[in-house]
């Protein structure tokens, strides 16, 4: 009986403590909570939302001409990081991990401050997606571009340059949307670092060729550039957008610092359910015109030579896809061809007409992940021809 009464005791002791502990804390988490709904209140200390999105893909190829005839090649991974600061500004940044020919590769695609001043105007700084034509910006993440490579000229290869800036560059934008009757138009406007004329100094096959892609910029003058899109039916199935871009291209204080570098871009987008087909059509265009004052270089003997600098680049790329019909399989595949043309300065060292053909299949396994399989066909600049298998495996997040 005494043990019983004892353990009473004891129990009756522990919850008067805990009684005792309890509203000794109460006062301090309550003006802890209060404190932290008045901070916030006050806007000292937001609470941000964040979302990571993105893609990853694994490239195959067979060349039936080259002595390896297969090979893995590229595998990829894109984070892309979106933090909505407050309703009106948001930071978002995508960066690219890859492994190509065998290098691994690490870059900041893009990096962008935006600030929404009203429903027509947003503005925007940092690395950002030169809106120049559509390509770059809309259409060539892996899990979008429905073939598994990207059109003659929008992309550096080893001894020919890109056309027009169709990359990512340091600069600030403002962009914004608005309704014309029944049609609706975009526009995008900015201020980057600009182009960089290649002197021939270092990459003497590569005098005259300009490029995008700088971090620091090589004179003080800045690039301008705008792209304004008209979409004139109410279901907005066909966009067309034109583009231009000037900058003064060459090195501060050298003879080409006067050298100036116009770039011009048309682009069509457009897409129509086939109703008696059951079939989506979808068709994208793009051409781009580069335009560089003329001047003189040094060869690899050291001899001077000049040429008339100008480039142009398009594709145009038709799919088919039976997505109306009831076959679960079929439903889910569509169909691709794509005409790619390069027809770079004609006398550089560089220049010369590149043709490809690309004949592909697109298999989606849902709306973001897929295989992606084409046949490219090349005729090069020098008579000479190739072709290749390509097979992507990828997933978008």
């Amino acid at each position: 009986m005494k043990k019983l009464q004892h353990s009473q005791r004891f129990r009756n002791r522990i919850k008067l403590c805990a009684l005792f502990i309890l509203c000794a804390v109460s006062p301090a988490l309550k003006a802890q909570e209060e404190q932290r709904k008045t901070v916030s209140t006050h806007g000292a200390s937001v609470v941000t939302k964040s979302v990571i999105i993105g893609y990853a893909y694994s490239d195959f190829c067979i060349s039936p001409r080259s002595d390896v005839k297969t090979n893995f090649t590229r595998i990829g991974f894109s984070p892309t990081m979106i933090w909505k600061l407050t309703d009106k500004l948001f930071f978002e940044s995508q960066v690219e991990f890859n492994t190509d020919s065998g290098r691994i590769t690490t870059v900041v695609e893009y990096a962008k401050l935006s600030y929404i001043y009203n429903k027509y105007i947003t503005i925007g700084m940092g690395k950002i997606l030169t809106p120049f034509g559509t390509y770059t910006e809309r259409f060539e993440a892996p899990f979008i571009e429905r073939l598994p490579n990207t059109p003659l000229g929008f992309r550096h290869l080893e001894d020919a340059p890109n056309i027009g800036p169709v990359g990512s560059e340091m600069g600030i934008d403002i962009r914004g949307g608005f309704q014309v009757g029944d049609a609706k138009m975009n526009y995008d406007l900015y201020v980057t670092n600009g182009a960089r004329l290649n002197d021939g100094l270092h990459e003497p096959k590569l005098a005259g060729a300009i490029e995008y892609e700088n971090f620091f910029d090589n004179n003080t003058n800045k690039a301008i550039g705008c792209r304004v899109g008209y979409l004139p039916f109410s279901n907005s199935s066909l966009e067309i957008g034109g583009s231009v871009n000037y900058s003064k291209a060459g090195d501060a204080k050298s003879v080409y610092k006067d050298i100036l570098a116009r770039a011009f871009s048309a682009d069509i987008s457009y897409q129509k359910a086939i109703i008696p087909m059951k079939t989506l059509l979808n068709i994208k265009g793009q051409i781009n015109y580069l335009d560089v004052d003329k001047a003189s270089y040094l060869n690899e003997l050291g001899t001077a030579y000049s040429f008339d600098n100008t480039s142009d680049i398009y594709y145009v790329r038709i799919s088919l896809r039976p997505a109306l019909i009831k076959n679960k399989y079929l439903k889910k595949v569509e169909l691709l061809g794509r005409y790619n043309s390069a027809n770079f300065a004609k006398e550089a060292l560089w220049g010369g007409l590149t043709t490809r053909t690309d004949i592909g299949l697109a298999y989606w396994l849902s709306v973001s992940t897929g295989l992606r399989v084409a046949y490219e066909f090349t005729n090069y600049a020098d008579g000479t021809t190739g072709e290749i298998y390509l097979v992507r495996f990828v997933t978008g997040f």
